[in-house]
């Protein structure tokens, strides 16, 4: 009975040792195959972190195309005139132009209005420059004289500039990067 005993013993531990050494194999192939797994995700992170950088970047370079889209980010300010009563009226105007576009400005014409406190278009003011490199959220110091062309235009002396309202309305605007803006004229033409 011993006989068969040890040689149960030694049997079992025979088996044992050899799924032992099986179920080794099996564990170094599963960390292996875990190890490239974990290589492969690390790699997919990567890529994702790359395509997230990238539509972020999308995301503000469409939004700023849409921006310079838009005909209504020249903001006028600080209005100043003073009215010369000769045999051909005049004003002598001061006012700024602020940027409010994406991108810096390299050429910039429109109409600048400007308006009562009944909404009423007092005067309309022309104006063309070349070369100007506005730069986002730079101003333009505009001054000129302009020449009275109505009756409506010699009331705008009894406003104070204070309580007139000024709007830029842009025929074309040139960026540094050359996108254009082009807004009124005939087909969104200046000529």
């Amino acid at each position: 009975m011993k006989k068969l005993i040890t040689i149960l013993l030694i049997s079992s531990i025979g088996a044992f040792s050899a799924s032992n050494s099986d179920i080794e194999k099996k564990l170094n192939f599963l960390i292996e195959k875990m190890n490239r797994m974990e290589k492969k995700l690390n790699s997919k992170d990567r890529e994702i972190e790359t395509l997230k950088k990238e539509v972020k970047k999308q995301k503000v370079e469409t939004k700023k195309r849409f921006t310079t889209q838009s005909c209504t980010n020249i903001k006028v300010s600080n209005l100043n005139f003073t009215y010369n009563k000769e045999v051909i009226p005049y004003y002598n105007l001061s006012y700024t132009l602020t940027n409010k576009y994406p991108y810096a400005i390299k050429k910039i014409a429109g109409k600048v209005k400007i308006k009562d406190n009944d909404g009423v278009t007092v005067m309309t003011d022309y104006i063309a420059k070349e070369n100007v490199n506005l730069p986002k959220n730079g101003t333009l110091n505009i001054k000129k004289v302009h020449t009275v062309e109505s009756d409506l235009e010699k009331t705008m002396n009894e406003e104070t500039p204070a309580t007139l309202k000024l709007t830029f309305i842009p025929t074309q605007i040139i960026f540094t990067n050359g996108e254009q803006v082009s807004c009124g004229g005939i087909f969104n033409t200046i000529f």
